[in-house]
């Protein structure tokens, strides 16, 4: 593993990178609608709250470049595990454009929303209603009406992706060397990326580099309480496909 690296970032200047505010609005007011009737996120969620934690998925696609996180960026597939309200998935297919996401929920009711989401931002993808240990195990599950149905050779058609994302998903080393598994062998520009609190770090054979960092918010707090929210300090690890 590479030494850790820290790094700061404001929320208007992620966002702007990818078009700013404008560019995932839809989906922030979609995700507090849907958050009514859906446990999405926290009820007391703010729009605010939620333009950082698109600005915190977008971290790993704004680290692009020399001695960043990935030398450079071409990525078309990406697989989501335990993808919630579509954090980080959703903001990076808005940001990035032409991918295709996988997205896995094992809860229905997120499941669906996931669906809706897709189709309503037009985003090319599926959603399996499934947890990762069903997909890893066939790869090639379907999920059209919520049910399961197996592939007839899963060993035979595996996929590939460029970036898997964990993020909020407790992971042991177990998971992640087999969610490591679905990434293109032999290919920089691809990796793991799991998301964490700063203080929840992998320790693992298959880790490349991670990189703590601090996404301060513009918004001015209006409270200590507020003061302590406006700054967020994470981590993200790195892991790439081992042979």
């Amino acid at each position: 593993m590479q030494e850790n690296n820290f790094k700061e970032f404001t929320v208007n200047t992620v966002l702007d990178k990818f078009g700013g505010r404008d560019r995932f609005s839809g989906y922030v007011e979609f995700l507090l609608e849907e958050n009514t009737r859906v446990n999405l996120v926290s009820r007391e969620t703010s729009p605010e709250d939620l333009y950082g934690l698109v600005a915190d998925c977008l971290i790993p696609a704004y680290m692009e470049g020399p001695n960043e996180l990935f030398p450079e960026r071409n990525w078309t597939r990406i697989l989501d595990i335990g993808s919630g309200g579509g954090l980080p998935s959703i903001p990076l297919a808005l940001a990035l454009g032409n991918v295709e996401l996988t997205l896995i929920e094992r809860t229905g009711k997120k499941a669906m929303f996931l669906r809706r989401a897709l189709q309503k931002f037009g985003i090319k993808g599926k959603v399996l209603n499934c947890n990762f240990r069903e997909f890893a195990d066939n790869p090639t599950i379907l999920t059209v009406t919520g049910e399961l149905s197996l592939g007839t050779d899963p060993a035979s058609s595996k996929p590939t992706y460029d970036i898997v994302t964990i993020r909020w998903v407790k992971a042991d080393s177990a998971m992640i060397r087999k969610a490591a598994n679905f990434l293109r062998p032999s290919n920089e520009t691809s990796g793991l990326v799991y998301y964490s609190s700063s203080q929840d770090i992998v320790s693992n054979t298959l880790a490349h580099s991670f990189y703590t960092y601090r996404l301060e918010s513009e918004e001015a707090p209006k409270d200590a309480t507020a003061q302590e929210s406006s700054s967020l300090e994470r981590t993200i690890s790195v892991f790439k496909h081992k042979q």
